[in-house]
């Protein structure tokens, strides 16, 4: 059952987004006032998950009651999820056969809706001729990264930002290997046409690699997806996966965190039972997560900053004595990953600013 808790914004969020027992939110909503749900609503719009809170919300109120701001804030998400679908529907339209592409982290749940839509093409060839094929459908490019091109439209209704991957990557640093991943694709069917998406186990990898080597926080969003396969698949078999990539440390550091949020937020255990930690420096690590979830939990929740350093000197040491690359030019690229774009470093300098001031 869940525990008896006062219901902070954020726990409003967390559990309703999240399938719990939630026979007593129905009453519990009807004493809500109109500032904690407008609270609430702020929270789940930046931690990217606005949709599965408010149709969940809806479940439990009448419409007339949530306020109109969040009403019209469902309306453009909505809108936003349909325009990403009428964009893939294009491009796929558009290249027709000649080039592969897969869809990442922008469908990785029915109600998720993310800031652009992300594309990975691991051949070099086919990657040319798709940004060619994008520019004759009116996309121009509107920023570099390490190993991809990102790519602007403005005439649809809204703006909309397309980011094409050559490897999965943090700026320099390829955390997932690009032929497991592209052998291991599901097909998706959107109804008037067919995409290329990761498997469940992949696309969480990416949702790991992302919270811990780019973004250097955990949002809500992050939170449910992990819920949710490890639900439905086990946390075993995304484990498995982790290690075939090197990610063992990244998955143990972000699932840790999941867990802990997870027993402050919702008042129980997560659904498919907590994992083992095989050594002091692994146990380590859980214990610098918990006093620093204990003691700040915001969310999006930013990593203390020991975690993404350890993370990444994990990561160039799987790169030397298992990967054989050259120290000289992993170091390298290692030094070089948060620079490698102004939004890069706009992330990196904001994220030091709430850990250290």
């Amino acid at each position: 059952m869940v525990k008896n808790m006062d219901l902070t914004p954020v726990r409003l969020v967390t559990q309703l987004i999240i399938p719990l027992e939630r026979m007593d939110l129905r009453e519990r909503l009807r004493n809500v006032g109109k500032e904690l749900l407008l609270d609430a609503s702020d929270i789940s719009r930046k931690n990217k998950v606005f949709l599965p809170f408010y149709n969940a919300l809806t479940e439990y109120m009448d419409q007339k009651s949530i306020p109109i701001s969040i009403r019209e804030k469902a309306a453009e998400q909505i809108n936003r999820r349909n325009l990403y679908k009428k964009v893939l529907e294009d491009i796929s339209e558009a290249v027709s056969e000649e080039v592969d592409f897969m869809v990442i982290k922008t469908l990785k749940s029915p109600t998720y809706v993310g800031d652009d839509v992300d594309l990975f093409i691991p051949k070099e060839d086919e990657f040319h001729l798709f940004i060619k094929v994008l520019s004759k459908l009116g996309y121009r490019i509107v920023g570099y990264g390490a190993p991809g091109v990102t790519l602007g439209k403005f005439d649809y209704e809204k703006p909309v930002l397309v980011d094409v991957y050559m490897k999965i990557s943090a700026s320099h640093i390829q955390y997932i290997d690009s032929r497991r991943i592209w052998k291991d694709r599901k097909e998706l069917d959107l109804d008037e046409f067919k995409i290329w998406i990761p498997s469940p186990c992949y696309e969480l990898l990416l949702t790991i690699g992302h919270s811990i080597f780019k973004e250097f926080h955990l949002f809500l969003s992050d939170f449910q997806y992990a819920i949710q396969v490890c639900s439905q698949v086990g946390w075993e078999k995304v484990f498995e996966t982790a290690y075939k990539e090197n990610m063992k440390l990244a998955f143990i550091i972000f699932m840790r965190t999941v867990e802990r949020i997870y027993e402050l937020l919702c008042g129980q255990q997560v659904p498919y039972g907590s994992f083992s930690h095989s050594n002091f420096i692994e146990k380590r690590f859980c214990r610098i997560l918990d006093e620093d979830i204990a003691n700040k939990l915001t969310m999006p929740y930013a990593y203390p900053i020991l975690i993404p350093i350890l993370a990444y000197i994990d990561k160039l040491v799987n790169g030397i004595f298992f990967k054989r690359e050259r120290p000289s030019a992993l170091l390298s690229n290692f030094l070089r990953a948060p620079f490698t774009s102004e939004y890069g470093v706009m992330i990196l300098i904001n994220y030091l600013k709430e850990v250290i001031l």
